[in-house]
């Protein structure tokens, strides 16, 4: 494993090495459950949770039950194979909810599930910042990034809400033509559907 995570920078495997034996001393002398671990990261943290998911099962010949990763980093890692970045492999149930996938987020299905808001690219709102303040330059770049954290807030508080339909791609689900039997709430952290589930927001 050292040898695939060689290439980044020391500060991320340092943070996942970190974690993995956080989680170990929990189990191992806290007598926390396994099963009832969730690990969830945001943006290169979603990216962490990956690589923490590969050094616990390295470790301990066991995988995280799972893995709820917010707009995982797509930078340094959209180009990257599989083994060296988050996948569906990194835990029993890998949640992947994709907000910013032009910019900052990880393009592609990486997950054994996969939320799509709002196809996943570019969120509602986002753009409607005037580009003369250049205080709000940052908020143009990092909104629909931030979204996957504040979604998925407001899908736990309120899962009725936030109702996926597995569908093949953004433009088949805009036209209706996905089963709508396979529905599944974003907010329901114990889901086990697999597959790619898209949804439409307001804002």
């Amino acid at each position: 494993m050292d040898d695939l995570s060689s290439w980044l920078p020391i500060g991320i495997i340092i943070s996942a090495k970190i974690i993995t034996h956080l989680i170990l001393d929990l189990i191992v002398i806290r007598g926390a459950l396994l099963d009832r671990l969730i690990l969830i990261g945001h943006s290169l943290g979603g990216q962490i949770t990956g690589l923490v998911g590969k050094y616990f099962y390295n470790m301990t010949g066991l995988k995280l039950p799972r893995i709820i990763a917010l707009d995982p980093a797509g930078p340094l890692f959209n180009l990257r194979p599989e083994e060296e970045r988050l996948n569906k492999h990194d835990a029993d149930i890998v949640e992947v909810i994709h907000t910013d996938g032009r910019i900052l987020g990880f393009k592609a299905a990486t997950g054994t599930i996969d939320f799509f808001l709002n196809g996943g690219s570019d969120q509602p709102g986002c753009w409607n910042i005037n580009f003369f303040n250049i205080t709000t330059y940052t908020d143009l770049i990092y909104c629909g990034h931030r979204r996957a954290y504040q979604y998925f807030v407001e899908a736990i508080l309120n899962p009725r809400d936030f109702i996926a339909t597995e569908c093949s791609d953004w433009v088949s689900y805009k036209a209706g033509k996905c089963d709508k039997n396979k529905k599944v709430s974003m907010g329901d952290i114990t889901v086990n559907a697999q597959g790619n589930f898209y949804l439409e927001t307001i804002t």
